[in-house]
């Protein structure tokens, strides 16, 4: 065993968690000592995400990376005023929608995620921290249809299937629900989207290029971007609708038709 990163594990563990008992559940999620699904490890992080009460699972590691990136680093964070309504596509076991929720307390969140080993984990999240939300059992799509799934190797990086962006995968396949953001927008009965949150491994360079006029209805987007998807692939195909601001920020691109504020809330 690493001493030196065990201690340092301690150390995070302490700090981030509310109280002894919840620092041991956390150590012992971490090094893969507590049983496949955990309800309710409480963790506390600085102001504005405070107290949250997490279902994590024991997924080598995975959920652990996602909740680092999320809260640790704070990889999506935004300075925005008057949000109300954020959309999360991939949103996984829901740690950013949580995270969304903190800083945006008086936004509805919608959050699509196609995975079943992760939306009943998605739905519990959002419930344990009473975020006000939606959630569509779909992989986002250009076109309502049943979409072909390759299934990665952990709780995250599942893709479309036979798409040229994203990595290469020979795994297993699911058959999901597909759903276009024009028939999103209809359902939910937004006339605009305030923040767009896209990690969809790839396919991002499909959706943000084609049958995209529904980006008329947003203002901000923070996108993670995968293999074979360039910032130039992207800039090209929202200028026309007014993303003129673009910065990259803790590895996301921030593409605004506003002007992005660098201060802290």
């Amino acid at each position: 065993m690493n001493i030196r990163a065990l201690y340092h594990n301690i150390i995070v563990s302490m700090r981030t968690t509310t109280n002894v008992f919840n620092a041991v559940k956390k150590l012992g999620w971490l090094y893969n000592k507590l049983p496949q699904f955990t309800t309710g490890i409480k963790f506390k992080y600085p102001y504005p995400i405070g107290k949250i009460n997490l279902k994590v699972r024991s997924n080598r590691g995975a959920d652990a990376f996602i909740i680092s990136e999320v809260f640790e680093q704070e990889c999506y964070w935004v300075s925005l005023n008057n949000i109300t309504h954020i959309v999360d596509l991939g949103a996984n076991a829901g740690f950013t929608a949580v995270y969304f929720s903190k800083l945006f307390p008086s936004a509805t969140i919608a959050c699509v995620e196609p995975m079943p080993v992760n939306i009943s984990v998605l739905k519990r999240n959002l419930a344990l921290n009473k975020v006000t939300s939606v959630v569509y059992e779909a992989a986002i799509t250009i076109k309502d249809e049943k979409t072909l799934m390759d299934i990665g190797d952990k709780d995250y990086a599942n893709k479309v299937h036979n798409i040229p962006f994203g990595k290469s995968m020979d795994h297993n396949t699911l058959t999901v629900d597909g759903l276009s953001m024009d028939t999103m927008l209809k359902k939910l009965k937004w006339e605009t989207i305030d923040l767009l949150k896209i990690d969809i491994e790839g396919y991002e360079g499909i959706l943000l290029t084609q049958n995209n006029d529904w980006l008329n209805k947003v203002e901000t987007i923070i996108v993670e971007l995968h293999e074979g998807v360039t910032i130039d692939i992207i800039k090209n195909a929202t200028h026309k609708y007014g993303f003129v601001h673009v910065v990259l920020k803790k590895g996301n691109w921030l593409l605004s038709k506003n002007e992005i504020s660098d201060s802290r809330r």
